[in-house]
């Protein structure tokens, strides 16, 4: 008995009068077809609004047209590289297969359910996987595992290092350098850093570049860490009960930034009269809190884009077996209201 999609298939080759073999080469979008024959073909499919089934395409190709996308959370950025990863994806003809990972045991925060939904996604034969892992070192057992065949894998945002997997990021050690080189301009030397745990890429990198360029300059780097990454208050109320309290705060994230806005009120400083404040991410709110924060550009949709190009050069064989690449945007500073100059004494 035939399928639905067969006689599909057989009545636009009738009104295109040509042979089911040529409406399946243009509809699998194959070469060795003219120009004119393809259009013909393509116009009557579409006025048969035809569509095509995803299931049979797979069984006769092995490839599902899917991509596993695993990312952190939902929050901003990550949501935002999800918007640039399936715009790409829909303009390939493939779909985004999502889902986020999470922290599974109360007591070892350091085991997620990341190893099995990556299992999910080769149980469900996804052509690649894109990942955003929650810790630089999770994935990596999951990567050797017996089970994994030799998909394409990209990370992004965070580097999965010590691994074959393809990295598309920024360059979060050039976004520092610009937020201190900005500080230094207006004449800022007490700069204080507030950042999360080093276990992530992105942190580590972001507080190397504060604490190079501080000794660059002689300087002695000051250092705040909130180990959970949930509020950084207790580490903004520190820096600024200190008796040398710092004229300047770099924080790793907006959100962290928030903290040092609480903060500073709380002690009745003024944001930038006595502290200026430089965030890193540039999320939708940057703009909107009063004064408006400075902070560090991401173009996260960008990197979703790019991630998913690189996969399909890797598919395609464009890249050694072996050699990872990597690909890291450059930052920008954006320069908003709570910077200002070192007031002179």
């Amino acid at each position: 008995m035939a399928s639905g999609n067969t006689i599909q298939l057989k009545r636009i080759a009738q009104e295109a009068s040509v042979s089911i073999g040529t409406v399946s080469r243009v509809l699998s979008n194959k070469a060795q077809v003219s120009d004119k024959t393809r259009k013909r073909v393509l116009k009557v499919a579409k006025d048969l609004d035809y569509r095509p089934n995803r299931l049979v395409h797979a069984i006769q190709s092995g490839k599902t047209q899917t991509v596993g996308v695993l990312l952190k959370s939902s929050q901003e950025v990550h949501s935002k590289i999800l918007m640039g990863i399936q715009e790409e994806l829909f303009d390939r003809d493939h779909l985004a297969l999502t889902v986020h990972g999470r922290k599974i045991d109360p007591q070892r925060p350091e085991v997620t359910n990341e190893l099995q939904l990556l299992q999910r996604f080769v149980e469900h034969r996804v052509d690649g996987i894109i990942i955003c892992p929650m810790e630089d070192r999770t994935p990596d057992d999951a990567i050797r595992e017996p089970w994994m065949p030799s998909l394409p894998m990209v990370s992004v945002d965070r580097r999965l290092p010590g691994t074959n997997v393809d990295f598309v990021g920024i360059d979060d050690l050039d976004g520092a350098h610009q937020v201190m080189d900005y500080l230094f301009e207006l004449g800022h030397r007490r700069i204080a850093h507030i950042t999360g745990p080093s276990n992530f890429s992105t942190w580590a990198l972001r507080r190397q570049g504060y604490e190079q360029a501080m000794r660059d300059r002689g300087l002695t780097p000051v250092v705040e860490v909130d180990p959970d990454h949930l509020c950084g208050l207790d580490q903004a109320r520190r820096l600024l009960s200190a008796k040398d309290r710092p004229t300047a705060i770099f924080v790793s994230s907006d959100l962290l930034a928030m903290a040092v806005y609480q903060a500073a009120a709380a002690f009745g400083l003024s944001i930038p009269g006595d502290l200026s404040v430089v965030g890193f991410a540039d999320m939708r709110f940057a703009s909107l809190v009063t004064p408006a924060l400075t902070s560090v550009k991401q173009f996260p949709e960008e990197v979703g884009k790019r991630a998913v190009t690189m996969m399909f050069d890797r598919m395609a064989g464009k890249f050694p077996e072996g050699q990872p690449q990597s690909i890291c945007l450059k930052p920008e500073l954006v320069v908003r209201q709570s910077c200002a100059p070192l007031k002179s004494k």
